[in-house]
């Protein structure tokens, strides 16, 4: 991802559905962690993924391959559940 946002790529359909049609720009949250990204709506994305940019996955550690929920509150975009566990 080039620029000052990581990007945010999801289906037009998908993004009404959520109220994100006319935003480009949000607050990403995944556990404790934000990031702000910039949204785009592309047909390419299934209805029912987000694409993220690698910049943002590994910024904030998101692993690929759990299933999430995604809840838009505001100008917040939050996935989870996502329990860690930390072991000392």
């Amino acid at each position: 991802c080039t620029g000052k946002y990581s990007e945010l790529l999801i289906n037009p359909r998908k993004a009404a559905m959520l109220n994100l049609e006319k935003k480009k720009f949000a607050i990403f949250s995944f556990g404790s962690q934000k990031h702000y990204v910039s949204i785009k709506t592309d047909n390419d994305v299934p209805e029912g993924h987000i694409m993220l940019s690698r910049r943002l996955l590994e910024k904030m550690h998101i692993p690929e391959y759990p299933i999430y929920d995604i809840v838009v509150e505001k100008n917040e975009i939050k996935i989870g559940p996502f329990i860690g566990l930390l072991v000392a």
